[in-house]
């Protein structure tokens, strides 16, 4: 195992004061407005911890603050800890990237597809996430056993042929978390914990349940309407590999400097595990191995959000400014997932303008043949008219299009309202629109075709 990295707090005059204002700021005006329970944050540049800070609540019912050392589920952030452990694993050639899954998981049933490791780690398998099978949300509260929970899955069709597209789902995570078990004959959590945490002391990230002691661990919340409830009670063994991790903001900044400076794995597998993957036609997809890809005002982007029942959370990291953004919250309805206010952090720390789009009407009757319905497989996009914008439906929709408002651009093409990074490219007719193209910094993110005729 590599050396351990210590990420060491600035002395207090050595912190930018304008900048832990607008950080302050910031966190109060989220609190109020996305009304959270509690928010913790963390910001670095290299090893130099800028500031690190807790708001609000980590437990409403008994008035227990949040500090800096609360933990919080981090949801889908636990994606890019299976990855990196799959990409040790191949360094020491026990795993080997363009094997088939049934090497290291041989009670799964492909149907005749050869689905990769690689084709798991880039969300370009085609096979059917377990979340969005309707077998599964009656059973989401049973610590279900891997052939129960393949049962939910596996015979389902596959969304596209494997390679040939992209499609975010739990399913593939689930597989390569059984694929480091069936290797180690360790349970993941264990062998997670035994060879990557402890050496790089990360004390406070562990696998999840709720059966085990976890020192400050937050309680998780959920809006009725306008008011706060607890979260619906979810078991964490179905989450395994692509969501069933805890942590805090601070432990996050040490995980992502040790990954990006090779304290976990080579340089070479962490330029491999960064880099988009590409589709059987040539296009390069925004997803790297358990990584998002984008860009920030020029800036390169390396990010993944994370949301599961009572929780949201983002990581962000900047390598050309190596300044690193943390968000985590413990309500299920924050606005973190998809990274707006760790934005405007990095924003305020890389001196970045707060810029508008330029939001032009589109040309008469075009909103009219883009409304409808898009599916990958057996996954939708619903598309709606909201005045002179786009709005994808919230309920259903794939994962990875978690903007909901789209301007336009021109034709046929709308960018998100939040993040113009993400677009939608449709293909119109005089019928009507009969395909979407989602892209994200220009990359391949989802093609989808009409499902309700034009």
């Amino acid at each position: 195992m590599r050396a351990r990295i210590a990420i060491a707090a600035q002395a207090a005059a050595a912190v930018d004061t304008p900048f832990v204002a607008i950080v302050d700021s910031l966190a109060a005006t989220a609190l109020r407005v996305d009304r959270l329970p509690s928010l913790a944050l963390a910001v670095a540049r290299g090893t130099h911890l800028l500031i690190a800070k807790s708001y609000g609540l980590a437990d409403v019912e008994n008035d227990v603050p949040a500090t800096t050392e609360t933990v919080y589920r981090i949801g889908s952030i636990t994606k890019q800890f299976t990855a990196a452990t799959i990409l040790r694993l191949v360094e020491q050639r026990r795993i080997g990237l363009d094997d088939d899954i049934t090497a290291y998981v041989p009670q799964f049933h492909a149907h005749g597809h050869h689905v990769t490791i690689r084709q798991l780690l880039n969300h370009t398998s085609g096979l059917r996430g377990f979340t969005e099978v309707p077998a599964f949300s009656p059973k989401e509260r049973l610590d279900l056993t891997d052939e129960e929970l393949l049962a939910v899955f596996q015979d389902e069709p596959t969304d596209f042929e494997p390679g040939t597209n992209f499609l975010y789902n739990n399913s593939a995570y689930y597989l390569l978390a059984m694929a480091i078990e069936h290797v180690t004959g360790q349970p993941y959590g264990a062998y997670l914990r035994d060879t990557v945490l402890r050496p790089l002391g990360l004390g406070r990230t562990r696998a999840c349940d709720d059966a085990g002691l976890v020192r400050h661990r937050a309680r998780g919340y959920s809006l009725a309407g306008d008011q706060l409830q607890n979260a619906s009670y979810i078991s964490l063994a179905p989450p395994k590999g692509g969501g069933s991790l805890c942590s805090t903001a601070t432990d996050l900044v040490k995980w992502t400097h040790a990954l990006a400076s090779a304290g976990v794995i080579s340089r070479n597998s962490y330029a491999l595990m960064t880099s988009p993957g590409a589709l059987a036609d040539g296009r390069r997809i925004g997803y790297g191995f358990g990584l998002f890809l984008s860009a920030l005002e020029g800036h390169e982007e390396i990010f993944h959000g994370g949301g599961i029942t009572g929780f949201t959370g983002f990581v962000g990291y900047y390598p050309d400014a190596d300044v690193t953004v943390v968000v985590l919250t413990n309500l299920d309805a924050g606005h973190l997932y998809d990274g707006h206010l760790a934005h405007r952090i990095a924003r305020a720390l890389l001196k970045l303008p707060e810029t508008r789009q330029s939001e032009r009407v589109p040309p008469e009757n075009e909103l009219g043949l883009l409304v409808g319905t898009y599916r990958i497989g057996s996954d939708s996009i619903t598309v709606r008219a909201d005045s002179s914008r786009l709005a994808v439906d919230g309920e259903g929709t794939v994962h990875q299009l978690w903007e909901r408002a789209f301007v336009y651009q021109d034709r046929g093409i709308f960018t998100s309202v939040e993040t113009p990074q993400l677009a939608l490219h449709f293909t119109v007719s005089q019928r009507g629109a009969v395909r979407l193209v989602i892209t994200l910094s220009g990359r391949a993110f989802g093609d989808a075709v009409r499902g309700d005729g034009p």
